[in-house]
């Protein structure tokens, strides 16, 4: 329906077989989106494919739109079913990206999950899931601004969470 055009200038998302509108974004959130994506793309050089705000194959017939998405390479007419790492930023999408989004991916092909979020009262910190089991995470670690991260799939690949996340 949404190729079709049935839904032409709504922000909407396949969850668990329903068509649900995403939450309007902040914003730190696009710079934030945007300084991620750049940053894996260089250092990746090509090695996966990095892919922002497209959808991707989840389990339970499930589309949703990650913010950045680190996916194998694969073919141009369909999306990926396989990631090795999703990233959601929240703001306005907190409660969604650490509950049912994360139990989502859980049960999906998707090796490592990240919440960078934004809505933190202290500060923005990223929620890192990983080591996915029986529909869901069996470590959830956070991590805040002036620390490193790398994806489990590319360890030579640290980002400094302060160049990423958007300054308050």
């Amino acid at each position: 329906m949404i190729e079709a055009g049935l839904f032409q200038g709504e922000k909407l998302e396949l969850l668990r077989g329903e068509l649900v509108e995403m939450s309007p974004i902040g914003t730190r959130h696009p710079w934030t989106v945007m300084a991620l994506a750049e940053a894996l793309y260089d250092a990746l050089q090509k090695r996966a494919r990095v892919r922002s705000q497209q959808p991707f194959v989840a389990a339970d017939e499930s589309e949703p739109e990650p913010d950045v998405a680190l996916a194998e390479s694969h073919d141009p007419r369909r999306h990926p079913e396989r990631a090795y790492l999703l990233v959601e930023v929240a703001d306005s999408s907190r409660e969604s990206d650490l509950g049912s989004k994360a139990v989502l991916y859980a049960e999906s092909d998707v090796a490592e999950y990240w919440v960078v979020d934004l809505v933190d009262l202290v500060d923005d910190v990223v929620h890192v899931h990983r080591d996915r089991a029986d529909g869901g995470w069996r470590t959830i670690t956070t991590h805040a601004i002036g620390e490193r991260l790398s994806p489990l799939r590319y360890p030579d690949v640290v980002l400094e969470l302060g160049a990423i996340i958007a300054p308050r």
